[in-house]
């Protein structure tokens, strides 16, 4: 895979601005280890440039030492503000109606449902991907795992 990103996170502060957390701009060749960027003592990988089915992504996480991201609490929240609908690690494929972060450590102690949802929209929506669009963006949908989005990769350090 050759990696070409530029990504800007940007949150809500106190007084309703916008502040930039962090900022960078990748590109090479050696797989999306060029990419991971560290943030809070984690680390991050943005597939805005590939979008896959949630399986794959996951794969593509796990390959590289890591997982779909868990958020855990509105603090790690910060990722709301990306401009694509975007997997994260959170599903209800093991027991319906019971979700459960990809790595299996992660309590889910925090959730960020749009409204209405989980609704498992046909009996097939069981992955969950933030939002994007002109009305609503960083709420959680439960979505069908065969869909391609942009994903997200956290592991706890950056080598």
């Amino acid at each position: 895979m050759y990696c070409s990103i530029s990504f800007f996170c940007k949150v809500h502060d106190f007084h309703s601005h916008f502040k930039t957390i962090f900022m960078w701009s990748a590109s090479s060749g050696l797989g999306m280890n060029c990419s991971w960027r560290e943030y809070e003592n984690k680390c991050y990988f943005f597939s805005t440039d590939t979008k896959k089915s949630w399986a794959a992504a996951r794969h593509d996480c796990v390959q590289e030492g890591g997982d779909l991201v868990s958020i855990t609490s509105a603090g790690e929240d910060y990722l709301k503000d990306l401009e694509l609908p975007t997997w994260i690690g959170l599903s209800d494929l093991l027991v319906e109606n019971q979700y459960a972060w990809s790595d299996g450590v992660s309590a889910v102690l925090y959730t960020n449902w749009n409204d209405k949802e989980p609704n498992n929209a046909g009996g097939a929506e069981h992955c969950v991907a933030m939002t994007h669009g002109p009305l609503v963006t960083g709420k959680w949908n439960d979505d069908a795992c065969s869909k391609n989005h942009s994903f997200v990769c956290y592991r706890k350090k950056c080598q």
